[in-house]
């Protein structure tokens, strides 16, 4: 299934694209799952060798960044009208997608904030906008 994906499935047959994607969709959705999981399971000793800045970035980089993937849009190279528009909207749905993701990311690391650095937070916390001060006071405090 790998290397499908990695080839942007070239060489499969267009009458299996759509049961290979739903697959892959569902072990995706259960390696989150696991993935969830394990952090919540594990010992520090264990995440501490699975869940590093190296091994989480490319991820983060991949899921987040507005230019990873096929959907960087080069607009102004696409000539017919239909395909613009559509390489439009769905790099319009990509956006709202990231940035959902975003906001809940910076939710999470809000709530968290003052248990990792409540040094720091205290010092922070009287900011304009509760969230940033905290995640502010996560990269200082730290």
């Amino acid at each position: 299934m790998l290397a499908h994906i990695r080839s942007n499935w070239k060489g499969v047959a267009e009458e299996y694209k759509r049961e290979y994607k739903r697959r892959a969709r569902k072990d995706v959705l259960d390696s989150l799952e696991y993935l969830a999981l394990y952090a919540e399971k594990m010992p520090e000793d264990q995440l501490n060798q699975v869940f590093t800045e190296e091994t989480i970035k490319p991820f983060l980089k991949a899921l987040v960044h507005p230019q990873a993937g096929i959907w960087n849009p080069s607009l102004n190279k696409i000539k017919d009208k239909a395909e613009r528009e559509r390489v439009e909207k769905e790099w319009r749905a990509r956006q709202k997608r990231i940035v959902l993701i975003c906001k809940a990311l910076m939710r999470e690391l809000g709530a968290v904030s003052f248990d990792l650095a409540p040094n720091a937070n205290l010092v922070l916390t009287y900011g304009s906008d509760g969230t940033i001060a905290r995640l502010n006071a996560l990269q200082v405090g730290y």
